[in-house]
């Protein structure tokens, strides 16, 4: 008798404890004291919900899936061991609690089993399923029949009923026609919308203003800040990490425009701005955006001949895509999509495509240091059997081009940054120079420059020295030459009517002037000074980091070729 007292004192002490403890998660600590408590069935339960309720409802300490699952345990053990009618009540609103809000998918699917339990079945029932005998037990194993799904490993070379590609025709519709594919949210930010009389002369070289991502762009943002809005209705991405502070743009609409002459308010204000922006980049890292394609497609002959030991399925589900890792690049998060098929028909006999045949996605990668990489991608998926497969998909390529993105400044600062830069306020150790000459007449490479350097060019006027490349004598070089090879009448001495002619006629020079500037994460950028004359162009470029120049004598060899 005195034994069983001191147990019945000792645990209502227990229970009170462990319901008053301080700070609620602590309680998460005493797990195997509340079973202990829950399994006593003269001790009144309210102590075990009481600890169970404060530490669920507990608002700075969210339930891990272990945490979670000591609690379920927890309440099972009370429904088996205590009168539904005693515990219904707290054990209803904490049940209902669990499968409403609480994050993680298993626990919110055994708290709802339970809840429903709890309101659909008596006592009796529900010791029936949490305890069942030992030979119901034996009689399941007797007659249930397990089924082991089959296992496919598919080699020598990419699936052959699915293709993952590279989506080209979104970064069109940015005006970038390179044939690359990375995306990007468009700044903008000029202070002034596109209709503005105050709005300086357009450059040739400039995107033209009817490009539809650029006019949604400016309509729904009033000419000051991001369509972010559009971008994440289109991606399900918000794009954070490519746009700026929104009080930047109040401010840079207080200085005075590129080329007019700042206030020492201004200069400090401009001066401040920039550190801000240079901070911001090394706080904020920033992804590149690539649209991918996965497609079912139908197998080629060669492939079919090859695979003819297994039935191609027609549904796939759970695929799960996961990439191969590279040192230049943060490893990439799995891609996970539900369900593909294979095309349809419809009730008219057309083909369907698009989705389910076909997913569009937005591959998010973070380079650490800005270098052109492949990335293999490994596939794993079910069939509606239940069989697992296991193979690879086409490798892509991260291009250079694909590593270009904006500044991310308001418009109306960009002239300023790149005249800050441009003029010694990158590193000296980390500053390099290079020069290239293309051979290219005036109205192409403006028609080169627009088409894929459009969304990084410049808007409004730079202040910087004027090039000092002699474009006089080309000019001279260049009449001189056209004389020799078509002298005035085809007789006489053509070398001296060629001098007569460049000495007699006063050379009219034209050179246009346009300036880009594009960020290459995680924190470079890269700046190009076009001084384009009537039949070649002298660019200067400058960047923080030298290994990009080696991959600008293939980028503007492209140039060449898509000229030629």
């Amino acid at each position: 008798a005195n034994s069983k007292a001191v147990q019945y004192k000792l645990l209502h002490s227990l229970g009170d404890f462990v319901a008053r403890l301080e700070p609620p998660s602590r309680i998460q600590c005493y797990f195997g004291l509340l079973v202990t408590l829950s399994e006593t069935a003269w001790l009144d339960p309210n102590y075990v919900l009481t600890a169970l309720k404060r530490l669920v409802f507990c608002p700075v300490s969210a339930l891990s899936w272990q945490v979670g699952m000591r609690v379920l345990i927890t309440c099972r053990r009370i429904i088996l061991s205590h009168p539904q009618a005693v515990i219904y009540q707290p054990m209803l609103r904490l049940l209902h609690h669990l499968a409403t809000y609480q994050g993680c998918v298993d626990l919110r699917d055994r708290a709802l089993l339970y809840l429903r339990l709890l309101t659909h079945a008596g006592s009796a029932p529900i010791a029936t399923l949490f305890r069942p005998s030992q030979d119901d037990v034996a009689q399941l194993a007797q007659k249930l029949t397990p089924v082991l799904p089959k296992t496919f490993h598919l080699v020598n070379g990419p699936v052959p009923f699915l293709r993952f590609f590279k989506s080209a025709e979104e970064r069109r519709k940015l005006g970038i026609m390179d044939r690359h594919c990375a995306v990007f949210v468009l700044p903008t930010g000029d202070g002034v919308t596109p209709s503005s009389p105050s709005r300086p002369p357009r450059s040739p070289c400039a995107p033209q203003p009817g490009l539809a991502a650029a006019a949604a762009a400016v309509a729904a943002t009033g000419g000051d800040g991001f369509d972010e809005n559009e971008w994440e209705l289109r991606w399900g991405d918000e794009g954070l990490d490519h746009q700026f502070p929104k009080e930047w743009v109040e401010l840079a609409s207080d200085l005075a425009p590129s080329g007019d002459a700042l206030t020492d308010e201004g200069r400090r204000r401009l001066s401040w701005l920039l550190q801000e922006y240079r901070r911001h980049l090394h706080e904020s890292p920033t992804s590149i955006r690539l649209p991918v394609v996965l497609k079912y497609q139908d197998m080629p002959a060669a492939a079919s001949e090859a695979l003819d030991w297994f039935d191609r399925p027609a549904q796939l589900f759970s695929l799960e895509l996961t990439f191969s890792s590279s040192e230049h690049f943060v490893p990439v998060e799995p891609i996970r999509i539900p369900f593909i098929a294979e095309e349809g028909c419809s009730a008219d006999g057309w083909k369907v495509r698009g989705f389910p045949c076909m997913n569009k996605l937005l591959l998010r990668l973070q380079p650490i240091r800005p270098v052109p990489t492949p990335f293999g991608v490994n596939i794993a998926f079910n069939d509606c059997m239940g069989n697992m497969y296991f193979g690879q998909l086409e490798t892509f390529h991260v291009a250079f081009q694909d590593l270009f993105l904006p500044v991310r400044l308001p418009l109306s600062l960009w002239a300023h940054l790149f005249e800050s830069l441009w003029t010694g306020s990158m590193p000296m150790a980390q500053c390099c120079w290079s020069v290239k000459v293309l051979d290219l007449e005036r109205i192409v490479l403006q028609q080169l420059v627009r088409s894929q350097l459009g969304p990084f060019v410049v808007p409004s006027e730079v202040r910087l020295e004027e090039e000092d490349f002699d474009f006089e004598q080309e000019e001279l070089f260049d009449r001189w030459n056209s004389a020799v090879v078509a002298p005035a009448d085809g007789v006489g001495d053509s070398e001296g009517a060629g001098r007569e002619a460049s000495d007699e006629e006063e050379v009219i020079l034209h050179v246009e002037t346009v300036c880009t500037m594009i960020f290459v994460p995680p924190s470079y950028h890269l700046l190009m000074r076009f001084a384009i004359s009537s039949r070649s162009t002298i660019v200067r470029i400058l960047t923080d980091r030298y290994q990009l120049l080696a991959y600008l004598d293939a980028f503007f060899l492209s140039w060449s070729r898509d000229a030629a």
